[in-house]
């Protein structure tokens, strides 16, 4: 049986065309390198019944900032400098800059930070461009609650490394 050139050609052009979208997309890995600063903390009450609307967060204080922390571990720094050998800085104003390791994992939706001491810390990646990173995380106080991170980009010095 022999296939028609047409359908041969077809099919050709739109292998190709869908290779070179792979090839060309930036992946997370690389969006991510270089420097984001933290430009807001909102906080949502979140009922277990209730799906997330983003126009219900809510700015929230340095009080409440500081209750949270006290479940989880907080950064309680303003730049997040993601280099491409796998590393995070973190620098905080008026303190000594803190280095993690850092990966995304599963379908480049979580962003998985390990200490030194191999502790863990899992965000949900909900948005990333060349411009914002927003970061959620669940907090369980004593009403339950999703912590949503804004950072904005500062620089991509890292990204055409790779």
């Amino acid at each position: 049986m022999r296939i028609p050139l047409t359908y041969l050609t077809t099919f050709l052009i739109i292998a190709g065309l869908f290779a070179s979208l792979l090839i060309g997309g930036s992946s997370p890995e690389r969006i991510i390198l270089g420097v984001w600063e933290e430009v807001a903390w909102e906080y949502e009450k979140v009922d277990k019944t209730s799906e997330i609307d983003s126009s219900e967060y809510k700015q929230i204080s340095n009080e409440v900032k500081e209750a949270i922390a006290q479940e989880i571990i907080v950064h309680q720094s303003e730049v997040w400098e993601f280099l491409p050998n796998g590393k995070l800085k973190l620098h905080a104003q008026g303190k000594e800059d803190l280095e993690l390791d850092w990966k995304i994992k599963g379908r480049g939706h979580i962003l998985k930070l390990i200490h030194d001491n191999k502790i863990l810390e899992h965000y949900n990646l909900v948005e990333l461009n060349d411009d914002e990173m927003i970061l959620y995380f669940n907090v369980d106080m004593q009403a339950r609650g999703i912590v949503k991170l804004t950072f904005k980009k500062q620089n991509s010095r890292y990204a055409k490394k790779i």
